[in-house]
């Protein structure tokens, strides 16, 4: 029996309003998660992807598979 086991939080989020998508940088390279609201096409960043652990993580906590995911730049 394990007492101090890691939990994974999962986030509830609407899926009719919001589309997941990673947003890169042209420039860096660097990533950002969000989701593009589909009544006006704004992004709306959560956080930076440093790795892909980080990545991994995300789609584990907002239960999003990571060919889902749009890409934009």
């Amino acid at each position: 029996m394990r007492f101090f086991s890691k939990r994974v939080q999962t986030v509830e989020w609407d899926r009719e309003a919001y589309e997941p998508a990673i947003q890169k940088s042209i420039c860096t390279g660097e990533e950002t998660f969000g989701f593009i609201s589909k009544a006006d096409g704004r992004f709306h960043g959560l956080e930076v992807l440093r790795s892909a652990d980080d990545r991994a993580a995300m789609c584990e906590r907002y239960g999003i598979k990571p060919e889902g995911m749009r890409t934009i730049f």
